[in-house]
C-alpha cells in the first residue's frame, strides 16, 4: 500500500515539501524495484529543480540537496548500476558546486556520502580527497 500512495504521489510532483515527503516514503519504505523507479523519479525532479535558470533560493537549494543525498544512499535507484552511479555523481558534484558558494550545509552532506557503505569505494575516497584543505 505505501508503495501505491508513493507511486500516486510522484504523480504530482510540483512541490518541492511533496517530494520530500515521497522521498522519505522512499527512503523508510520497502526495498523494492517499484520504490527504486520512485527513487530515481523523485531524484532527477529534484536534479531538474536544482538546475532551474534562476536556481532555486539557497534555503531551497539546501533542501533539495539533502533530499538528493538521502536517496543517492539508498542501495538501488532505478533499474540499473548506470543510473546509481550516475544519480550519486550528480549529488556529488551538486554538493560541491554548492560548497564553493559557500552553502555551508553542503561539507556535513558530503562527509555523510563519504562515510556511506552505498557509495563505490572510489566514489568514497573522490570526496574525501577534494574535501581536504589546500
Amino acid at each position: 500500500m505505501a508503495e501505491d500512495i508513493t507511486d500516486l504521489l510522484t504523480r504530482k510532483l510540483v512541490l518541492l515539501p511533496v517530494m520530500q515527503v515521497i522521498s522519505r516514503l522512499v527512503l523508510a519504505g520497502p526495498a523494492s524495484e517499484r520504490m527504486d523507479l520512485i527513487a530515481l523519479r523523485v531524484f532527477n525532479e529534484l536534479t531538474k529543480r536544482l538546475n532551474e535558470e534562476p536556481g532555486p533560493e539557497p534555503t531551497e537549494r539546501r533542501q533539495i540537496l539533502e533530499t538528493m543525498s538521502a536517496i543517492a544512499q539508498r542501495a538501488r535507484i532505478g533499474e540499473s548500476e548506470k543510473e546509481i552511479e550516475h544519480a550519486r555523481r550528480v549529488v556529488i558534484e551538486g554538493l560541491f558546486d554548492a560548497l564553493r558558494d559557500r552553502l555551508f550545509q553542503a561539507r556535513n552532506m558530503l562527509e555523510q556520502l563519504a562515510a556511506s557503505k552505498a557509495l563505490t569505494e572510489t566514489q568514497r575516497a573522490d570526496i574525501k580527497r577534494r574535501l581536504k584543505p589546500k
